[in-house]
């Protein structure tokens, strides 16, 4: 009698196969190559020697990975504080142009006002001050309006061309003359007028003015130099 099991399909082969496990190894030897069988204990091989090798530089990129990223937010942070130092610098520079123009209009008053008035001479902040001081202690002024016409920029006084009347003039000056700086103009020259024997006239002066500016100063009657 046959002992053998009668095969007739696939699945009757995995039976046999799962039953008889040394016909599985041999079948895997006729049909795998010596390279594909040896890939096992190979790949085992692998992990037992290199694994820590490879685990150890994967830290150490991790490492400088890490670092890396630590890099570049502080380069975020020291451009984020170079832009405000720009901004800063910027805006210095401009306060310093600024300062340089309104001592130019002082120091060359005769040429900046020159088209208006005849005989033209500044005004020293000193005496102003005395004039407005004089003005709010007898109550002709309040607090308020004192200090708004001690920080006006430039007084100057003379004859103006036209009439040949005495008058002064309060300048407002801006290397760009705006809104702001048109109505300032106005607003302490109109108190000026409260503390001044003569007539006194807003004016702005600056190397260019808005054109709303422009429109403003016509509005309210304030001389653009």
């Amino acid at each position: 009698m046959n002992d053998s099991p009668e095969i007739r399909t696939f699945s009757d082969l995995l039976r046999v196969l799962r039953s008889r496990p040394e016909w599985l190894e041999e079948l895997r030897s006729v049909i795998l190559t010596a390279d594909l069988l040896e890939l096992p204990r190979k790949f085992e091989e692998f992990l037992r020697h290199r694994y820590p090798e490879l685990e150890r530089r994967v830290g150490a990129q991790e490492v400088r990975l890490s670092r890396i990223e630590r890099d570049v937010e502080q380069l975020k942070k020291d451009v984020e504080q170079l832009k405000k130092d720009v901004e800063q610098l910027k805006r210095d520079v401009a306060m310093l142009k600024g300062d340089n123009f309104e001592r130019k209009v002082r120091e060359k008053a005769p040429s900046y006002f020159g088209r208006v008035l005849l005989r033209c001479r500044v005004i020293p902040a000193e005496d102003l001050a005395e004039l407005v001081d004089e003005a709010f202690e007898v109550g002709r002024i309040t607090e308020e309006e004192r200090l708004e016409v001690l920080r006006l920029d430039v007084l100057v006084r003379g004859k103006l061309k036209e009439s040949k009347k005495e008058a002064c003039l309060a300048a407002e000056v801006s290397l760009t003359v705006d809104v702001e700086d048109v109505k300032r103009a106005a607003r302490r020259a109109e108190v000026l007028r409260r503390i001044m024997e003569c007539p006194v006239l807003p004016v702005v002066i600056g190397e260019r003015i808005t054109e709303r500016a422009l429109q403003e100063s016509r509005a309210l009657e304030v001389i653009a130099v």
